[in-house]
């Protein structure tokens, strides 16, 4: 009998002398292992830390679309959820969970600009105006890189 098949053996009747309760030993100084038989020691089982991506810094202030044009404004917060005409102005809303931003267009020549954004809370959320419009800019940039 070869001393795999001798170990395997001598655990299965084991198993059986001790009416189906499993005990276990450890192999230390004061009780070696026994001979013919191998002692395993296993490491515990750890997957190495995940590094999250760092996310690129992202102004909050919304203050920031001030001045640009209608294609500055979508190509940073892509296309509004509704948009309201209302004389030589175009008012651009971007709704979100926490928070609602209206961008007010006027137009100045023959184009559009933005001289005054609003944020206002929406709902019972305890994020912060700026931080949703953090969030409206990350979710555009999330989704034009793909």
């Amino acid at each position: 009998m070869r001393p795999t098949s001798a170990a395997v053996f001598l655990c299965l009747l084991a198993a059986c002398a001790h009416n189906g309760e499993i005990t276990a030993t450890l192999d230390t100084p004061e009780k070696p292992a026994k001979a013919g038989i191998e002692s395993v020691t296993l490491a515990p089982a750890t997957s190495p830390p995940v590094e999250k991506a760092a996310e690129p810094y992202v102004d909050g202030d919304p203050e920031q679309l001030l001045g640009l044009a209608p294609n500055g404004v979508s190509e940073r917060l892509g296309s509004p959820g509704f948009v309201r005409h209302d004389g030589s102005a175009e008012i651009w809303q971007y709704p979100a969970e926490a928070c609602i931003l209206d961008v007010f267009l006027y137009r100045e020549g023959e184009a559009f600009k933005v001289v005054y954004v609003e944020l206002r809370g929406r709902g019972a959320t305890t994020l912060s105006r700026r931080d949703c419009f953090i969030e409206m800019l990350r979710k555009q940039l999330k989704f034009k890189s793909g």
